[in-house]
């Protein structure tokens, strides 16, 4: 397609000459290349489009679960104040029977009402899926045995499996730790110590019911039988829920309440941190410079356009426009 050199009919203004508009057409390229290199302030480019699209989903998810949670933990924390101000009170058997039974259906739903973050121990933890902490029965035999060992750990249910590991006599705490990781990491169970040196455990509670139903131990005759399999049972760390389900008295219970709400507490700070994070992350993603208001940036634009001659401006654009990109590089060369 041919284009007539010598007349050029934009459908707004006058007929304006070739050489003119091109050289317009590079002011305004040139006048906008060099605003956006100096920092783009009207508007800020959202940083959250320069992002993955996925960041916005992220980050409604995590105040789905941070806000799941503290809903959750305030709940739990008002039936506990209930629980102690009746045992105070010394309400009837009956009222604190009720209280009590509210509190046991809510550590029911926990893990639904909380959004997963919070753990049997009502403790927050975003990072990984609620643990179950257990020991072992004679666990502490694990370490520092004078003999020799072989252990062969199986693993009942859809299908049985076996994982085994061979403990040095007299083995630190550290070195068999290391070793129960190797043997028992395959399912998800991961050894530690704790401050008095015994061996414990962690699993996913996921994975919990079948590792505290289907867990068995073959030794070598010296911690565990070596004729067969013998089931082992592991012991959980004691949860609120389960004492619940325990007949302890208004004596006892009292304590209990109270060292709940002490730990609530702690975890309601974690939770107030978790929030001030996101609020921060939240913030960052504003559209416009914080330290530019609205008004300054259109005072900004203004100046940008009165100094560019906005009508010559405004023609110049309309000529480039029907104006092949090559044919204003050809006249933009010859005019230099």
């Amino acid at each position: 397609m041919q284009i007539d050199n010598r007349h050029v009919s934009p459908r707004a203004g006058a007929p304006l000459n070739q050489t003119k508009a091109a050289e317009q057409a590079a002011k305004v390229q040139s006048i906008s290349h060099e605003k956006h290199r100096q920092d783009s302030a009207f508007p800020d480019s959202p940083r959250i489009s320069s992002r993955p699209l996925r960041y916005g989903t992220q980050l409604n998810q995590q105040l789905t679960r941070v806000q799941q949670a503290d809903d959750y933990l305030k709940a739990v924390e008002s039936r506990v104040v209930a629980i102690q101000h009746a045992l105070s009170q010394r309400k009837t058997s009956v009222v604190i029977a009720d209280k009590m039974r509210q509190l046991q259906n809510l550590l029911t739903e926990r893990e639904m009402k909380s959004g997963g973050s919070i753990d049997r121990q009502l403790k927050v933890n975003f990072e990984q899926n609620p643990r179950v902490n257990f020991r072992l029965p004679d666990g502490d035999v694990l370490v520092n045995n004078p003999q020799r060992e072989m252990l062969t750990f199986s693993l009942a249910g859809n299908s049985r499996e076996i994982s085994a590991v061979e403990l040095p006599a007299g083995g630190t705490s550290q070195q068999v730790v290391r070793l129960l990781n190797r043997t028992l990491g395959k399912w998800g169970i991961a050894a530690g110590t704790s401050s008095m040196g015994a061996v414990q455990f962690q699993v996913d509670e996921t994975k919990w019911l079948r590792i505290s139903q289907q867990l068995s131990i073959q030794g070598g005759g010296g911690l565990y039988p070596a004729e067969q399999f013998s089931p082992v049972k592991p012991r959980p760390e004691p949860s609120l829920e389960e004492l619940l389900q325990q007949p302890l008295s208004a004596k006892r219970m009292l304590p209990v309440m109270k060292k709940t709400l002490s730990m609530l507490s702690v975890q309601r700070q974690v939770l107030q941190e978790s929030q001030r994070k996101v609020k921060t992350r939240i913030e960052s993603m504003a559209t416009f410079n914080p330290q530019l208001s609205a008004l300054s940036s259109a005072k900004r634009l203004a100046g940008w356009l009165r100094d560019a001659d906005f009508p010559a401006l405004n023609q110049a654009l309309l000529a480039q426009a029907r104006v092949p990109a090559a044919r204003v590089r050809n006249v933009l060369s010859r005019g230099g």
